[in-house]
């Protein structure tokens, strides 16, 4: 929950954030459709922007899969387009605790950008403060973390940046939004044809 007053307002501020991607589905969404966010204050606007994706959807959304009637691929397109305009209109993206339906789009986007894996785990790791959670980061136990890992190594691609961007193009992200993506998100990058 969104303190739009006092320090939440601020961190909004501080951070530039015009828009609200958020990934609830209508079962934990407080607001459907766009329009304002509920972090939007006459004192700093901010767009909100639905691409729900159901909750217990885990088997099919590396895939980018259809459940419960929602093609899932077309909700990456449409988050991996908003983070392409976070140049001009900086964005927070979030589910209900922010691990799993957040976790696989943030693993997604650090795989495109290149981050090193060690960091992709502790950042996936920081998802165990969400509500007293223990997550899981071995495959031993279940983890999906390593099981995203293992299937983008199997795709195409020279490295593991690579191969996530013949995935998302799989989805049907241009891959000129991707590279806008990377010019966006690493420094010094210039965008390939």
């Amino acid at each position: 929950k969104l303190d739009t007053s006092g320090k939440g307002l601020a961190a909004l501020k501080e951070l530039g954030i015009k828009l609200d991607i958020d990934m609830r589905d209508k079962g934990n969404q407080p607001s459907s459709g766009n329009g304002p966010s509920k972090a939007n204050t006459t004192d700093w606007p901010v767009d909100f922007l639905s691409v729900a994706v159901p909750s217990g959807s885990e088997p099919v959304r590396w895939e980018g899969g259809t459940y419960q009637g929602t093609n899932i691929a077309q909700q990456y397109v449409k988050i991996f387009n908003a983070l392409a305009e976070c140049d001009q209109k900086p964005a927070m993206l979030h589910c209900t605790y922010g691990a799993d339906r957040t976790g696989i789009a943030t693993f997604f986007l650090e795989s495109l950008i290149g981050m090193k894996m060690e960091d992709m785990v502790r950042d996936y790791l920081w998802t165990q403060f969400t509500q007293g959670r223990s997550v899981k980061i071995l495959e031993s136990e279940g983890a999906e973390f390593p099981q995203w890992v293992s299937k983008t190594e199997a795709c195409e691609g020279a490295t593991f940046a690579d191969k996530m961007e013949n995935h998302l193009i799989s989805f049907g992200i241009a891959k000129s939004t991707l590279e806008h993506i990377r010019e966006i998100f690493v420094p010094g990058y210039v965008a390939q044809a």
